[in-house]
């Protein structure tokens, strides 16, 4: 009478064992799926990590910043310029060029104004794809059928302006380096201080850039905006003098209107007195 019952434990343990091991597979194949995935968003995150660094050549003058950075400010030119509606058109990189046919080498070669007509022939010829083109050497060119040496140095010239291009891909940016450099730097502070960032003042920006500094904070950051780059100046002139501190009179007094970087005094009523550091801009003093 024992057997059949120990036959049946048997089988009841078996059963058991087999469901905690499908359980377990089963769990492992999540864990899998999930690891998976995890792989999966770190790739992309990776992916557009790189994709968010902007490289600028600021008149010769190297500079790279990420795109969130130059985003930080919502609604100036710079977020609606680098938004994620616009920036795939502006992020062409090398693997573009190195992907173009053959029909886009030939178009390249004959937008060149210093290739002469005859060299598109041997491209067209040759059906040099934008890979090989980005691996040509001068030897490579001259068993292509170029030949004439002034024709080798005017092809290899734009090669290699090409590879340039295609390996920095920078966006030129027309604005003094001192002064865009510093723009930028305010936006890494806004990104790192967040609620304590506080803008510029025109004496922060040292001398003979500061009427140049103003005028790119103006570009990027126009009208009221070009507050939160660099703070409102208070212009005195002989008539008197605006200020950013409430309505009211105003008078100023200070040992040398005349001299650059002299402590000032204004004085607005109701109010208690404000030193501030003149600066002279053209005709006018500012104070900060």
């Amino acid at each position: 009478n024992e057997l059949p019952d120990i036959a049946k434990d048997v089988k009841n343990s078996l059963h058991q064992e087999q469901k905690s091991m499908e359980a377990a597979k089963e769990e492992l194949q999540r864990i899998k799926k999930n690891l998976d995935k995890e792989h999966d968003f770190i790739k992309h995150v990776s992916a557009q990590s790189l994709n968010d660094i902007v490289n600028f050549d600021v008149r010769g003058t190297s500079m790279a910043i990420k795109r969130s950075t130059l985003r930080i400010f919502k609604g100036s030119q710079l977020d609606r310029q680098f938004d994620d509606a616009t920036w795939p058109n502006q992020n062409t990189n090398v693997t573009s060029v190195k992907q173009w046919s053959y029909e886009q080498v030939v178009d390249w070669v004959k937008h060149q104004s210093e290739i002469p007509d005859e060299v598109v022939g041997l491209f067209e010829e040759n059906k040099v794809t934008g890979l090989e083109l980005l691996a040509f050497g001068r030897e490579d060119l001259e068993k292509l059928g170029i030949s004439r040496p002034g024709t080798l140095a005017l092809v290899i010239k734009a090669i290699k302006g090409l590879q340039m291009k295609s390996k920095n891909n920078s966006i030129f940016i027309d604005h003094d380096p001192y002064c865009f450099g510093k723009l930028l730097d305010q936006l890494r502070l806004k990104v790192m201080l967040e609620e304590e960032y506080e803008p510029l003042s025109l004496s922060d920006i040292k001398e003979g850039k500061k009427d140049m500094f103003a005028k790119t904070v103006d570009y990027y950051f126009p009208a009221e905006q070009s507050e939160l780059i660099l703070k409102k100046p208070v212009v005195v002139t002989n008539k008197g003098c605006a200020t950013p501190f409430g309505s009211g009179s105003a008078t100023f007094s200070f040992g040398d209107p005349a001299k650059t970087g002299a402590l000032g005094v204004i004085n607005v009523s109701g109010r208690p007195s404000i030193p501030r550091r003149c600066v002279r801009v053209g005709s006018r003093l500012r104070y900060y």
